[in-house]
């Protein structure tokens, strides 16, 4: 039975052993993604689809060693950075390690490889240093490390160059053999493997060395990096493992280093060291013979030379005896040979009379100095004559001595005394010159005939960013840098011009002056040659001013005109249609007085009153931009009108609106609703911009000085700024000026009226609104309102709604359509109607009613009657008639400010056509209240 048992517990346990034994090789490999791009031969597809390289050897190695699946994913250069930094894959082959990228992603410890970036160029183009690539185009990859350490470069030396960026290396030599680009930036493994390929030519110009790994996400696939830098390490220190047999397979057998670098160095400067000293016995030996024969030639030179030598020279012992002379020395001081022989130093020469100045001179020649001093000669008849002497100890057959070389000056100092009489002249002129050109409001900038910078004054230093210091010796156009306003392209400089055809020069308009921190300003400038007496060119003088400020008016004062001239005509359909519109909705409101609200027909006039509402919120936004539609002002606390504005366009979007407004902001004086219609037009444009989402910010600020932010012809008071700035797409410089323009849009959606309408309700505030865009960079809208107090606060006053009473109403229009929709309108609400076309018509027929005895309960009089007297002035004639008449305005457009301020004007009440029943009676309500 044990028997039995114990063979029993082996059947069981026989396949359970087996299982196990199974169990990992059916365990599944982990999946590796490796990002891969063209970068042969460190990672590449050859033509059978198969990823080849030395990063893609080493990296095969670890899979077989960590049982790896690996799975390639190929893309750009830039398509792989971005995948490494979204995590869509796991390890990305073949990236330079640098400071910035480990914010982003995790490197291997180990690197695989030093690679660096090389300037290659077309063929037989001479570069040879960074400082020969000025003006040049360079084609650069996409994302490179070498591209950007470049561009710093470009940028540390002071070169201006434009760069082209491509997807791949294959595109950057493929440019440079096109000539479509003069150079371009490749890394030098590439370099090594594909440059051939192409027409073009390395350069000396080397520069970043920088470590090549293997790299994750920040933060993730640690494991993966620690295997692989094991591994790397471990494959560097076996010289016969699968690294250094790639390394050759890649770049040949001197991959491999058999020999120390510093044994070979050792040899080659042993070698050079060598043929150094061979080479410098040969030429040494000839230098002994040549020299043997110089000295005898030399010899025979001096003698010439003392002999004929125009400056007297002299020879004397260390005690100042005169032992030799030359022609010019017995002919300048007038002795003869044998006379000035007799003589000492101290007896021709005035300065070595002097106390212990002979002794002096004597010490400083016995310690190896030359002296050059000035002196005076005493000729044998007494004369003098200045003379500048250079001494010198020398050796005459074996005893010190002492040489003199004297030179007669007498012409130099009288030319010395001149000159210092001419620039004395001269500084004084300058002074007054400086501080005249100093002191004058425009800049000035003079040249020699060279073109050179020679002076500038403090104008010129506050419009170019040049100080006088820095601008002077510069070649002019690096400081008075201009270019034209409409193209961009560097304008031909004003000083070349002068200098080429000799006469005053003056620059044509649009032209665009860049200081030096890249601010720019329209100028105004004219050059002009400077003459000497001769009227030779010696010179230029530029003259420049600011006129920036002068052309922003211009154009603003032009955007005005044509917004008024506009606004004229938008003011007038906006009138007539809404005459036609009066009617039209005016009937509808009553035919639905006469039917069931909810029949068939009911339905249908409901839709079209909807309809003429639709079409009279039109008219209205037409009326805001033309004369009509004036502010009707309070005053009112910007915060919470600009949250409750912008908050109701951004509800249910995925925008953010970001708030600084400070706490000590003023009040301002405007209409609640016309700025809120501005603050929700801006947001939406800005919501438009923005499809896929992104950050609006709304400041506010109180500005004391408005002379330093605004166009002149605003007044000169306090204001508050508003900006409202979004992170859109943008709006290009060609569209910038026009966005103000009615209809003008980009929407398919849009009417174009949103911000011609803010501009028009902004400008009837007393304000002024501008935008500031670049495409990619967002928009920003500013702009000011006059800030108010509490003291002119206004008081809104909404009367009590009473029923009608009836009686008799006078109503005067000039359309006939309109008065007879009119007309019914308050029948139906209990009057009788008297009609009149005109004012003239108003005034006597309500004239004949009060002397009828008839009371008129109220007079509505349209403001406009083309050809006749309107509401305006016929109210004054019937106030005089009736001082407690009610007179109620009527208008399809109003000039300023009747309909907003009826009561300043007569009328007890306005009411704006179209006008529906409730809206007529609300107004008949308020004049009899």
């Amino acid at each position: 039975m044990l028997h039995i048992s114990h063979l029993k517990k082996r059947q069981i346990l026989l396949p359970f052993l087996f299982l196990c034994l199974l169990l990992p090789s059916l365990a599944q490999a982990e999946k590796v993604r490796v990002g891969v791009y063209a970068n042969k031969p460190l990672v590449y597809q050859d033509e059978h689809g198969v990823f080849q390289g030395l990063t893609i050897d080493v990296l095969r190695s670890a899979a077989r060693k960590y049982d790896w699946q690996l799975e390639f994913i190929e893309g750009t250069w830039p398509q792989c950075l971005k995948r490494l930094e979204q995590g869509t894959i796991d390890l990305q082959v073949a990236i330079a390690d640098s400071p910035e990228r480990r914010n982003l992603f995790d490197f291997t410890t180990t690197s695989l490889i030093t690679n660096w970036g090389r300037v290659y160029s077309r063929e037989n183009e001479q570069l040879h240093s960074l400082l020969d690539l000025q003006g040049k185009t360079i084609a650069v990859l996409q994302d490179d490390i070498h591209a950007e350490v470049f561009a710093d470069l470009m940028e540390k030396f002071g070169q201006q160059v434009t760069s082209k960026s491509v997807n791949s290396y294959d595109e950057v030599l493929q440019s440079i053999a096109d000539k479509s680009v003069d150079a371009g930036i490749v890394n030098r493994m590439y370099a090594m493997q594909n440059a051939r390929r192409f027409e073009v030519s390395e350069t000396p110009m080397i520069f970043n060395p920088i470590r090549v790994c293997y790299a994750a996400a920040k933060g993730k696939n640690g494991d993966l990096l620690s295997a692989l830098s094991m591994h790397l390490k471990t494959l560097k220190a076996d010289t016969d493992s699968v690294y250094y047999q790639s390394l050759e397979k890649w770049f040949g057998k001197q991959a491999r280093k058999k020999i120390p670098g510093w044994v070979v160095n050792t040899l080659i400067m042993l070698l050079v060291l060598i043929l150094f000293f061979l080479l410098t016995m040969l030429v040494l030996k000839q230098q002994v013979a040549s020299r043997t024969k110089e000295l005898r030639e030399s010899r025979k030179r001096y003698q010439t030379l003392f002999s004929r030598s125009t400056d007297a020279i002299f020879v004397s012992d260390m005690q100042g005896r005169i032992i030799d002379a030359n022609d010019e020395a017995c002919r300048s001081l007038g002795h003869t040979f044998d006379e000035l022989t007799q003589l000492t130093v101290p007896e021709i020469e005035s300065t070595a009379r002097e106390e212990n100045h002979f002794k002096n001179v004597m010490s400083q020649l016995n310690d190896g100095n030359r002296i050059t001093l000035e002196s005076v000669h005493t000729r044998k008849d007494g004369s003098t004559f200045p003379v500048e002497v250079h001494i010198g100890k020398i050796e005459v057959l074996g005893q010190d001595a002492v040489l003199g070389i004297a030179r007669d000056i007498t012409d130099r100092k009288r030319m010395e005394a001149e000159r210092d009489q001419a620039l004395q002249n001269l500084d004084s002129e300058r002074e007054r010159l400086t501080v005249t050109l100093r002191s004058i409001g425009d800049g000035v900038i003079a040249t020699d005939d060279k073109g050179i910078i020679v002076f500038i004054n403090r104008v010129t230093e506050q419009l170019t960013g040049w100080t006088e210091r820095e601008a002077t010796g510069r070649p002019v156009e690096e400081v008075f840098n201009i270019v034209c306003e409409n193209t961009g392209n560097i304008c031909e400089n004003p000083v070349h011009k002068v200098l080429e055809l000799g006469n005053i020069v003056e620059l044509t308009d649009h032209t665009i002056l860049i200081a030096k921190d890249g601010t720019r300003r329209n100028i105004a400038d004219s050059g002009a040659p400077i003459r000497d007496r001769k009227s030779t060119i010696i010179g230029t003088v530029l003259v420049f001013r600011d006129v920036t400020l002068e052309k922003k008016n211009e154009a603003e004062l032009l955007k005005v005109k044509k917004l008024e001239s506009i606004g004229v005509l938008a003011g007038g359909i906006a009138h007539d249609f809404n005459n036609i519109l009066a009617a039209i909705l005016g009937n509808i409101n009553l035919a639905a007085q006469y039917i069931e609200p909810e029949s068939k027909a009911g339905l249908l006039l409901k839709e079209a009153e909807k309809a003429s509402t639709r079409a009279k919120q039109l008219t209205q936004q037409l009326l805001t931009f033309s004369r009509g539609g004036e502010p009707v002002k309070s005053i009112e606390s910007l915060p919470e009108l600009i949250r409750e504005s912008a908050d109701f366009v951004l509800h249910g979007t995925n925008i953010v609106c970001k708030y600084d407004i400070p706490d000590n902001l003023c009040p301002v004086e405007v209409d609640r609703g016309q700025i809120g219609q501005v603050i929700q037009n801006l947001v939406l444009n800005s919501r438009h911009a923005m499809p896929e989402g992104g950050t609006i910010t709304i400041s506010c600020a109180n500005v004391e000085d408005s002379r330093q932010e605004l166009f002149q012809g605003l007044q000169d008071e306090k204001y508050v700024r508003i900006s409202l700035g979004d992170t859109g797409v943008g709006i290009p410089e060609s569209m910038l000026e026009k966005i103000f323009d009615p209809y003008f849009t980009t929407k398919q959606e849009g009417s174009g009226l949103g911000l011609a309408i803010s501009h028009s309700i902004i400008k009837k505030h007393r304000g002024f609104i501008q935008a500031h865009s670049m495409p990619g960079q967002g928009t920003t809208f500013t702009f000011y309102l006059p800030a108010g107090n509490e003291s002119q606060s206004e008081q809104s006053y909404e009367p009590e709604t009473i029923s009608a009473t009836g009686g008799t109403i006078l109503i005067m229009d000039d359309e006939e359509m309109f008065m007879d929709v009119a007309t019914r309108m308050l029948e139906h609400l209990g009057f009788e109607v008297v009609a009149a076309e005109n004012g003239e018509e108003a005034i006597a027929r309500y004239r004949r009613l009060m002397d009828d005895g008839i009371a008129v309960a109220a007079i509505i009089l349209d403001l406009t009657i083309p050809g006749g007297m309107g509401g305006q002035e016929a109210v004054h004639e019937i106030r005089r008639i009736n001082p407690a008449a009610k007179v109620i305005a009527s208008s399809g457009y109003s000039t300023d400010p009747v309909m907003a301020k009826y009561q300043d004007y007569g009328f007890s009440a306005s009411v704006a056509k179209p006008f529906n029943l409730k809206e007529l009676n609300r107004a008949i309500n308020t004049a009899l209240a």
